[in-house]
């Protein structure tokens, strides 16, 4: 096997990665682990680089409840869906709390999801909840994963607002026609 690839200074999930270190005693894979640091403040902990990249890992398990995801009212799940505190919200569960994807979809359709349905994120990003990013689905409709087309939307997007020497004169032309310049 090779060299490991280098994940210091990366970000997957709440953690950031700080260094290299020896595998864990006891251990028999052969995967690099590295110290990771989560966004919750708690004590640096050792995760498997294959379970980092894998996405298998993204936080230290932490509750968050006084970490930095826990603001005003507002959290994040382990899946990485922002909560609204909203106990009067008829998509509200037993805790009180509605997702905001959910809370966004039902405030721009006029009405609470019913029984069925679902919202899917265009681009992928679960705290991403532009009602452009957001899309109304039922159980048999709703795929995991993106579509090819929304994440060439989302690319072009961010190319011209970053980096439109990039983009081809007929894709900025686009642009333009549908006023997004």
């Amino acid at each position: 096997m090779g060299e490991a690839i280098d994940l210091t200074g990366q970000r997957f999930g709440r953690l950031m990665v700080l260094k290299k270190v020896p595998k864990p005693e006891g251990l028999k894979n052969t995967n690099a682990h590295w110290l990771c640091k989560c966004d919750c403040g708690s004590e640096p902990k050792i995760i498997n680089g294959k379970s980092l990249r894998r996405g298998i890992t993204k936080s230290c398990r932490c509750r968050m409840k006084n970490g930095k995801l826990w603001k005003n009212g507002t959290k994040m799940d382990s899946r990485g869906y922002i909560l609204l505190r909203k106990p009067e919200h008829p998509n509200a569960d037993k805790s009180k709390y509605v997702p905001e994807h959910v809370y966004v979809m039902s405030e721009h359709i006029g009405r609470p999801l019913r029984k069925g349905e679902q919202i899917h994120h265009r681009n992928g990003i679960r705290d991403d909840n532009s009602i452009d990013n957001l899309e109304l689905c039922t159980r048999n409709t709703h795929h995991s994963g993106q579509k090819v087309s929304d994440l060439i939307d989302f690319c072009e997007d961010f190319l011209f607002q970053y980096d439109k020497k990039s983009l081809s004169e007929k894709c900025i032309e686009r642009f333009i026609e549908n006023g997004k310049n």
